[in-house]
């Protein structure tokens, strides 16, 4: 939700904004479990250079790039979730 920020108030502006702040790379290399990463295309507030940065930390991971924005399962749900069964299904996209 790209207008999130806009909107929150004080408390949640600063929750965002740690969490915008906090870099949680060096924790991703620990991630053993199988891992879907599900990334808009066209995201302008996490663009799509962190989710292959992310990809790349996490050994094993899928990563698939969706025709979406900011917020793929509010935009493409079905899309999602067809990704994210198919994950399921055979670990793997």
């Amino acid at each position: 939700r790209e207008r999130d920020y806009l909107l929150a108030n004080t408390a949640q502006r600063e929750t965002i904004h740690k969490a915008l702040t906090t870099s949680l790379r060096p924790f991703l290399q620990r991630i053993k479990t199988p891992t879907l990463i599900l990334w808009g295309k066209d995201d302008q507030v996490t663009p799509l250079k962190l989710g292959k940065i992310i990809h790349q930390d996490i050994t094993g991971s899928s990563l698939v790039v969706l025709p979406a924005r900011h917020s793929p399962p509010y935009t493409h749900p079905q899309l999602v979730f067809e990704e994210i069964h198919a994950f399921i299904q055979g670990e793997k996209t």
